[in-house]
């Protein structure tokens, strides 16, 4: 789990220069105080959901996948949830955030999904 958790950080520090890189040197105008809100909150899902899956894998290899199941609930209802609150608090800038937001899910979602195989690649499925 430490070596997920660094991996997670490092992906999620590499996400944030790049996409203040896309803001500074393209001119692409994104939310940039929100951006930093949505790298976190994704750290935190990610983390927590990889979390229930090892969890899983350490009791029944066979509850991995009511478990990746049910983390992609957990992120799908956080993710209408925080544009909910966002479109509450915010309207004028609710399609770049968004935008914003669905990007970085499929970019942390390809990231879970590469750590979770190379997870089940390994002999050992215990928790560390």
């Amino acid at each position: 789990m430490q070596q997920f958790l660094i991996k997670n950080l490092i992906f999620s520090v590499i996400i944030a220069i790049g996409s203040f890189c896309i803001r500074q040197f393209t001119g692409l105008i994104m939310p940039f105080p929100e951006t930093w809100f949505i790298i976190v909150f994704f750290f935190i899902i990610n983390s927590l959901s990889y979390w229930l899956m090892l969890k899983s894998i350490g009791e029944r290899a066979a509850l991995l996948v009511q478990q990746f199941m049910k983390s992609m609930l957990i992120k799908f209802f956080s993710i209408i949830g925080s544009i909910a609150v966002y479109s509450y608090v915010n309207k004028k800038g609710l399609k770049p955030f968004v935008i914003t937001l669905l990007a970085f899910y499929f970019i942390f979602l390809i990231f879970e999904v590469i750590a979770l195989m190379k997870l089940l690649k390994t002999d050992n499925h215990e928790p560390e």
